[in-house]
């Protein structure tokens, strides 16, 4: 079963919050303290139902209508929210940046003219994978290239085949990982390189 509240515990809930709507919150804890300022409620388990529910309240009327609670509070509530204007906007427009084939598009389009376009270098997404390959334990791959090893019967041959088998697994993750970042013509550009190191500095 869920929580049963009875008919005093929600009247006095809705009672309370069209009388303090504009102190109440949508945190429990700060509902309970202005509970004990303002009622006078016989017993603190009482007073933490009340403020539960109340909370539980609020946030129904930052959705929609909740019946027993005045429409007009509520009417206001939303008008209140709709006619708010934040001190900065939560799109900014003063920088735009755009891989070069966007821009491309849109000098195509006669709209790259707008001010606030900028291109991004490759170079720019460079920390980024490199702290991706950092997390994968295959950072090493972009400096360091093996070449096979002579096979033979010793126990330095058969070191060095371990080593060379560890690092042409690493290769083939950061080789990957290189390839998704890239976009499609850059892809098929960089594809043909068997190893990172060559992939990151051709």
């Amino acid at each position: 079963m869920g929580c049963v509240r009875t008919n005093t515990l929600k009247k006095s809930s809705r009672q309370v919050i069209e009388k303090y709507y504009s102190c109440m919150t949508l945190d429990f804890h700060t509902n309970k303290k202005i509970l004990k300022e303002v009622a006078i409620i016989p017993s603190n388990r009482l007073r933490n139902k009340i403020a539960g529910f109340s909370t539980h309240l609020m946030k129904h009327i930052q959705k929609g209508p909740v019946r027993g609670i005045s429409l007009k509070l509520q009417e206001e509530e939303r008008e209140r929210r709709m006619d708010f204007v934040p001190d900065e906007s939560a799109i900014k427009t003063d920088e735009i940046k755009v891989d070069k084939e966007t821009l491309e598009m849109l000098a195509s389009l006669r709209i790259s003219e707008i001010p606030g376009f900028s291109q991004v270098e490759p170079q720019a997404m460079a920390p980024k994978v490199q702290y991706v390959l950092e997390e994968q334990e295959v950072k090493e791959t972009l400096f360091h290239h093996m070449e096979e090893p002579e096979q033979g019967t010793t126990a330095q041959h058969e070191k060095d085949q371990q080593t060379y088998v560890a690092w042409k697994r690493k290769n083939s993750i950061a080789r990957i990982t290189l390839l998704s970042c890239m976009q499609d013509d850059l892809m098929c550009e960089f594809e043909e390189y068997e190893t990172a190191k060559g992939m990151w500095e051709p």
